[in-house]
């Protein structure tokens, strides 16, 4: 992607959403939803509005495992990933 003011964002992305790209940088929250622009832009959820933000909207156990849901953006692939021990267990991807 082109960052030609260096702020490490897409320039094409940051054009999207605000009109002088000096408004906006990597770890701005013009939003106040708690996250970056830098992770509105790797979530793809909308910088500009509080209530589009990457999050799991329900953990609880299933008959195979655990059901997870989350709330994200479109055109994105997220990967989940599981250990059996927090500390030092090794991590296997999900989904």
């Amino acid at each position: 992607f082109w960052d030609g003011d260096g702020d490490g964002l897409p320039d094409q992305w940051e054009a999207q959403y605000v009109n002088r790209l000096e408004t906006i940088n990597a770890s701005t929250d013009l939003d106040g939803d708690g996250m970056s622009e830098f992770a509105e832009w790797r979530a793809n959820t909308h910088p500009l509005n509080a209530g589009s933000y990457l999050r799991i909207t329900e953990i609880e156990p299933a008959s195979n495992g655990w059901r997870l849901a989350w709330l994200g953006g479109t055109n994105r692939t997220y990967r989940v990933y599981a250990t059996d021990w927090m500390t030092s267990g090794s991590w296997t991807t999900r989904v």
